[in-house]
């Protein structure tokens, strides 16, 4: 990959990141309940939990690609970004273009199934 793309993806990665540390702020923000305790109403509470239940999840996978977003900067820091973590083979430009912060071949991704 030319270290043109790579500040291209770069910036991509950066942009993407911003995007969900904001989202990841609204969401813990929500988690406070700026509104107020739990309805007293039993039904209107399990509506409010399922909601929680939600955001929780929404969160976790934010978490998740935040994550990933992050080993891919790093990655391009050390000078090893494009390089398939478990067989050291080149990755495909077009994979990092579909999924910027991949760290395994197309390869290896299809044999962890």
């Amino acid at each position: 990959m030319t270290p043109d793309k790579i500040a291209q993806v770069k910036e991509e990665l950066l942009s993407k990141k911003k995007v969900l540390t904001a989202r990841l702020e609204k969401i813990e923000h929500n988690k406070t309940r700026p509104d107020g305790p739990l309805a007293s109403d039993w039904e209107e509470q399990a509506v409010e939990l399922e909601n929680y239940e939600l955001v929780d999840a929404l969160e976790e996978t934010e978490l998740k690609e935040l994550n990933m977003i992050d080993h891919a900067l790093e990655r391009m820091d050390k000078g090893i970004f494009g390089t398939c973590e478990s067989c050291g083979s080149a990755i495909a430009e077009a994979r990092i273009m579909a999924i910027p912060y991949s760290s395994i071949c197309i390869t290896c991704a299809e044999k962890l199934g």
